[in-house]
């Protein structure tokens, strides 16, 4: 994962443990239309989804605890598809 103006990129480590999985959610902004959607990522279905939708440039925002290693053991994990999250005009 890279910071908007960082220059390093940042790993974030995803649990897909059944029963103690990082809660991810896919937020989905279509028009004046918000829709979330949590991704089950303790099965290969959602695997697929997260590692689908997760592409370059995707916003993302992740909340973990930082680990000594500089990688971050993510939590909860929010992914934006369709427009871009912001401020409407």
């Amino acid at each position: 994962m890279m910071v908007p103006g960082g220059t390093l990129a940042v790993t974030v480590n995803l649990s897909t443990t059944a029963g103690s999985g990082t809660l991810v959610y896919q937020i989905d902004r279509t028009g004046n239309v918000i829709t979330i959607n949590p991704v089950d990522i303790t099965t290969a279905a959602g695997q697929t989804t997260v590692t689908t939708n997760l592409v370059s440039n995707t916003p993302v925002k992740v909340f973990g605890v930082p680990q000594a290693d500089g990688s971050i053991k993510a939590y909860v994990v929010f992914y934006y598809t369709g427009m871009r999250p912001g401020p409407t005009s």
